[in-house]
């Protein structure tokens, strides 16, 4: 019985939830062919592809999500972005679902976003997650605080953006 379990117990398998059904969307994905890295040079491993055109676009996707976040909806974000599906939304769009102040959506875009672009280096991406990285920012921007799961899952993101990148 979960009427007696504290609410916040339920956070992470509502967003695990959410997760799991957004990967059962099947890759909804047109190929597009990279012959040049963002990222420069290989070193020596395969040159990292632009994410691929989603076929699930931007409209479906804003359609689906709630007014308030979830962690239902935080979990789907991220399945969205383990499948490239994010890359359909402008940045605009990604501000809107940063600013509810959700750690779960913070958390799922933030790693969703970098799926999508791993090993891009993409900097629009680096910029927004480098501004949840509280390591990096200036000391006087501290009126900011940035959980520590989201300063996790910020740096998490970091490491999928450079992957493969020598960097």
């Amino acid at each position: 019985d979960t009427s007696t379990m504290p609410p916040d117990t339920l956070v992470w398998p509502h967003f695990h939830n959410g997760c799991a059904t957004g990967l059962r969307l099947r890759g909804a994905h047109k190929a597009v062919s990279a012959s040049s890295s963002p990222a420069g040079g290989s070193c020596g491993r395969e040159t990292p592809s632009r994410p691929s055109t989603p076929l699930i676009r931007r409209d479906w996707i804003l359609y689906h999500y709630p007014t308030q976040p979830t962690p239902t909806s935080a979990g789907f974000l991220l399945a969205l972005g383990l499948q490239g599906h994010l890359s359909a939304l402008p940045m605009t769009d990604i501000f809107r679902f940063m600013s509810a102040r959700h750690d779960p959506t913070t958390i799922a875009v933030l790693i969703g976003l970098a799926a999508t672009y791993r090993g891009t280096m993409a900097s629009s991406i680096v910029k927004m997650v480098s501004l949840h990285l509280a390591a990096i920012l200036p000391s006087y921007t501290s009126g900011n605080e940035v959980s520590l799961p989201v300063q996790t899952a910020a740096l998490v993101a970091v490491g999928l953006l450079y992957q493969g990148s020598c960097h």
